[in-house]
């Protein structure tokens, strides 16, 4: 069974130093992947021809006010589709609508002892043109916080608390013809680790 795949994609970044504290980039990026089979002598079952098309971009601000002190800030969006080409397949056809951001900062609070922190939040709404019933969006929200204390030249010490959060579910048809958002279920998780070298 020969496979065609073609690949055709376009990336570009921007960056630029607004001000000696401040740096700002911008990047986006754009592709298509086809996939095209065909059959030669007997082959069961042929996989689906399909196109899968994405677009992302992604901006992204930095502030260090001092050497002890720094912070970021970036949002990524993004969108991706699955297009089947037999017609008797588009009734699993989808796209994928994400948003993710992110805050983190580094303080040195002692010449020892250094504070890092990475907060998250992100959301993947998954749609079907055709059966609107198995929507779902998932919904994730992160925090990991890091102590790094260097407490002689030979002996280090670092703990690490990462939460996450993670709600989900599909989307309800109501009276109004309108569907909205029924969450199904959720999951938590937190951690608690040190480590001493």
């Amino acid at each position: 069974m020969p496979t065609c795949r073609v690949f055709r994609n376009l990336d570009g970044t921007v960056s630029r130093q607004l001000t000696p504290r401040i740096s700002a980039q911008l990047s986006a990026s754009i592709g298509l992947t086809s996939y095209r089979y065909s059959v030669i002598g007997k082959y069961p079952t042929l996989p689906v021809s399909r196109d899968q098309w994405r677009q992302s971009w992604r901006a992204r601000g930095s502030f260090a006010p001092s050497t002890r002190f720094n912070t970021s800030v970036s949002l990524d969006v993004s969108k991706n589709r699955l297009i089947n080409i037999p017609s008797a397949s588009t009734g699993t056809n989808n796209g994928t609508r994400s948003y993710r951001s992110d805050w983190n900062w580094t303080y040195r609070l002692l010449p020892g002892l250094t504070a890092v922190q990475v907060n998250t939040i992100s959301a993947d709404y998954l749609e079907y043109p055709f059966f609107p019933t198995n929507n779902r969006l998932t919904l994730d929200f992160g925090s990991v916080t890091t102590l790094n204390a260097v407490v002689t030249p030979r002996l280090s010490i670092s703990m690490t608390h990462n939460t996450r959060q993670t709600p989900g579910g599909n989307y309800a048809l109501y009276p109004d013809d309108l569907y909205y958002f029924e969450r199904a279920d959720e999951s938590e998780n937190s951690s608690l680790r040190a480590n001493i070298a």
